[in-house]
């Protein structure tokens, strides 16, 4: 993570789906945030993996087979999104609602965009939306989402790839048994299988050493 700000990361703590280790419930500023926007608790938006650290506050939704193209349910229902929060909609969106989430078809995007920036000020820190995908996959997402969000310091989304993280990896010279556990399983993870039933790589990598 601090490969991708360019900032010293202290003290991070990781939760997978929303789930806090702490308390054994959901995180806390979350909860508020889906309360604020008219979120169901049991059906409410959740990150891959959260990361709070001193400072930051990093949400990452990763893609590996599927992409970022997601509309609601129901178009017409956008719960508190727009009003939420004192209107926060409009404090980091630049595009109205029904063109990001409905014409554009990033919806999913659009509710961790809103929320996590939300859950970043109620905690007082700065927010990064993280998307990691497939190298080839997703190639213009940040441009593209970029384009409806107002961005500022302390408040960015940012494109990343499982490859990134491989070579990330391997580049470390003092690498560990876990490092090596972690670059084999990059290498011989497959995508399902071609036309001709060949298995497909599941990433665009190829180990030099």
């Amino acid at each position: 993570l601090g490969h991708l700000t360019n900032e010293p990361v202290l003290n991070p703590r990781i939760m997978y789906w929303s789930y806090c280790q702490d308390t054994g419930n959901t995180w806390e500023p979350l909860e508020q945030a889906r309360t604020e926007f008219g979120e169901a608790q049991h059906r409410g938006s959740e990150p891959d993996i959260i990361v709070e650290t001193d400072h930051e506050l990093f949400w990452i939704e990763a893609k590996f087979l599927s992409g970022n193209e997601t509309v609601p349910s129901d178009p017409r229902n956008s719960k508190k999104y727009l009003i939420g929060g004192d209107c926060w909609f409009d404090r980091v969106f630049k595009s109205p609602f029904r063109t990001i989430a409905v014409e554009k078809k990033l919806y999913e995007l659009t509710r961790f965009w809103l929320l996590g920036t939300r859950a970043a000020y109620l905690t007082g820190k700065s927010f990064y939306l993280v998307n990691l995908v497939r190298e080839e996959r997703e190639k213009f997402i940040k441009e593209e989402f970029a384009a409806h969000i107002l961005e500022q310091q302390g408040r960015k989304f940012r494109r990343a790839s499982w490859e990134d993280i491989y070579h990330f990896v391997s580049g470390n010279g003092a690498r560990t048994a876990a490092h090596e556990k972690l670059l084999a399983y990059m290498e011989g993870k497959s995508a399902g299988y071609d036309s001709l039933q060949q298995l497909l790589p599941g990433f665009s990598i190829h180990r030099a050493d």
